[in-house]
């Protein structure tokens, strides 16, 4: 069993399509982190927010990755190539679910 200690709350949890990365959402700033649970390897992904974000979901098809943030903004991230595609003022509240 492995511990992560955030320095926010924890806000959302999604394992992506294959079932090896788990992404983790806290409120806090925003650093989302990814767990691969083959390696046991945590990663943080600087998404480039000042605020904290509070959703991530992967797609069933593909390796993208929709990020919302505590103030309504969308970042969608693509693992495969590593690029981010920042979508602002789309929302005007916090994100709290999704559907792709």
């Amino acid at each position: 069993i492995t511990t992560l200690t955030l320095p926010g709350l924890c806000t959302s949890l999604d394992w992506d399509k294959d079932g090896e990365i788990l992404t983790i959402t806290q409120d806090f700033n925003g650093i989302l982190y990814m767990w691969n649970s083959n390696t046991n390897e945590l990663t943080k992904l600087d998404t480039g927010m000042k605020e904290g974000l509070s959703l991530s979901l992967w797609s069933k098809y593909s390796h993208l990755l929709a990020i919302g943030t505590v103030k309504g903004n969308v970042i969608l991230y693509n693992h495969r190539n590593r690029r981010k595609v920042p979508i602002i003022g789309k929302h005007t509240k916090r994100i709290h679910s999704g559907i792709w």
